[in-house]
């Protein structure tokens, strides 16, 4: 296993990049970025997860993308979110801050975005709330 420590770039968040190649003939997949932020009004928060994933094997190699959210106090997992590929290697969630269990007052969230290949190869990237959107 090998992990990266990294900045990520335009969030100020530091992250953590583990790779985990089950087989060894495939490469495992990269998160090269990851963010989660509350985005948007007052009454009309959102939250995005979003994720750039790369696979030395191909994107069709690719079979999942999930952040797993963790409350940065309490150490407590909170919800899993499955990323849907937008377009190319980007992968993103949004969803309603009403009804999904967390706060957007409350800046102390981590997401462990893992993404998954055929193979059961994964990659991680840690990102917590995004500073400047997170409210």
């Amino acid at each position: 296993m090998r992990w990266i420590l990294a900045v990520a770039t335009g969030t100020g968040c530091l992250a953590e990049s583990g790779e985990s190649p089950l087989d060894p003939g495939s490469a495992a997949p990269v998160v090269l970025s990851a963010r989660i932020a509350c985005e948007g009004a007052l009454n009309a928060e959102e939250w995005a997860f979003e994720a750039t994933v790369t696979d030395p094997d191909g994107p069709a190699n690719l079979a999942d993308v999930t952040a797993f959210v963790y409350d940065e106090v309490s150490e407590e997992p909170q919800l899993s979110v499955p990323l849907l590929l937008q377009s190319g290697d980007a992968w993103e969630k949004r969803m309603p801050a009403a009804g999904s269990g967390l706060d957007c007052t409350f800046p102390r969230y981590s997401a462990d975005f893992v993404a998954v290949d055929r193979e059961g190869n994964s990659g991680t990237l840690t990102a917590f709330v995004d500073p400047v959107n997170g409210q």
